[in-house]
């Protein structure tokens, strides 16, 4: 093993002039560099049991498909109770609205019918009392007691008038106030039951590729716990390695051209991220000779929805773009061009 420090050394050598190419091809204008996805973690705001699965992994989502639901029961009897007391809140305030019930203010009504014929009654003895009392025929007690007798008669009638003239009121409004106010209070408990019930099943927020399921109904999931990984058609970018003599041609916008192995045409893509600081430097001086061994990493996003096309159209024969709104056009589903992880090479058009 004399030899071992020569060997040793010259697979150095060999090791360091294989990785400037791996990072970039000054002489052809390409660069190489990887796929990588932006993934949207959906998690239920509220815990449960999963109780159904809509989609499947490998599956495109359209935006506003269904994704999952969770066990609701607890949830939908909570929103039974709220509406029950607000209909209950309802009825109060609208008994407090109307005053009296008819039939009180009908009993009223003959007690002050009473009361008058009764107040009638002592208005003609009174008469009479006072004509016998001119006459010399009573006392004056005797007529004193016929005027008691009218003056209770009428008072009678005031007080039974004005208890009618109440009971077709309302309610003070200080007692309104607060009844509106527990209606409102009603109100916002539904709206909230509402929303919580909402929270137990998931839509696509947009039309993007199922990455992976991570639970399986049955299971119980936790408050923020993702349950489906999913990959709309902007979160897909592109990673490669410019060295720093090169590292001047590029600027955020500048359009690039992407191939993958086995796909003869390019997928457009603008810069849209520029790193500060270099990439894999190794412990050197920044020298004329070592400078080129500095990379710098670069992020572009194809021209949406450029990472997704439409499955071939069999009556053209032919595929297009998908619509980045909807995430989806023509028949079946769109088609992932450029998957996260894969190697791709970069080049300037």
């Amino acid at each position: 093993m004399k030899n071992a420090p020569a060997l040793a050394l010259l697979l150095l050598i060999l090791c360091c002039s294989a990785l400037l190419p791996g990072c970039g091809d000054s002489d052809s204008g390409s660069f190489q560099g990887y796929v990588e996805g932006e993934y949207r973690y959906l998690a239920p705001v509220f815990g449960g049991r999963l109780d159904s699965l809509h989609v499947s992994r490998g599956q495109w989502a359209a935006k506003g498909a269904p994704l999952y639901n969770l066990d609701a029961e607890r949830q939908k009897a909570a929103l039974e109770r709220a509406r029950k007391q607000l209909e209950a809140e309802q009825a109060t305030l609208a008994d407090m609205l109307l005053g009296d019930r008819p039939d009180e203010l009908e009993v009223l009504r003959a007690r002050l019918d009473r009361a008058r014929a009764e107040e009638a009654r002592s208005a003609r003895q009174l008469g009479r009392d006072k004509a016998q009392f001119k006459a010399g025929g009573i006392s004056q007690a005797q007529l004193d007691e016929s005027r008691t007798a009218h003056a209770r008669d009428a008072a009678q009638v005031r007080e039974l008038a004005g208890q009618l003239a109440v009971g077709r009121l309302p309610a003070r409004e200080d007692r309104l106030k607060a009844q509106r106010a527990k209606v409102r209070a009603g109100e916002e408990a539904v709206r909230e039951a509402v929303w919580t019930l909402e929270q137990q099943k998931e839509t696509a927020p947009r039309g993007g590729l199922v990455v992976d399921t991570l639970f399986e109904p049955g299971e119980y999931v936790g408050p923020g716990s993702p349950v489906i990984k999913l990959l709309p058609p902007e979160a897909v970018k592109v990673r490669f390695f410019v060295p720093e003599p090169r590292l001047s041609r590029f600027r955020e916008g500048t359009e690039v051209l992407v191939r993958v192995d086995g796909q003869t045409d390019t997928v457009p893509a603008r810069v849209s991220y520029i790193s500060t600081q270099a990439e894999y430097t190794p412990p050197i001086i920044y020298s004329n000779e070592t400078r080129a061994k500095l990379v710098f990493m670069l992020e572009a996003r194809p021209l949406v929805p450029a990472a997704f096309s439409a499955p071939v159209d069999p009556t053209s024969g032919k595929d297009g773009p998908i619509d980045p709104a909807s995430g989806k056009d023509g028949p079946g589903d769109p088609v992932l061009v450029l998957h996260p992880g894969q190697p791709v090479e970069v080049r300037l058009p």
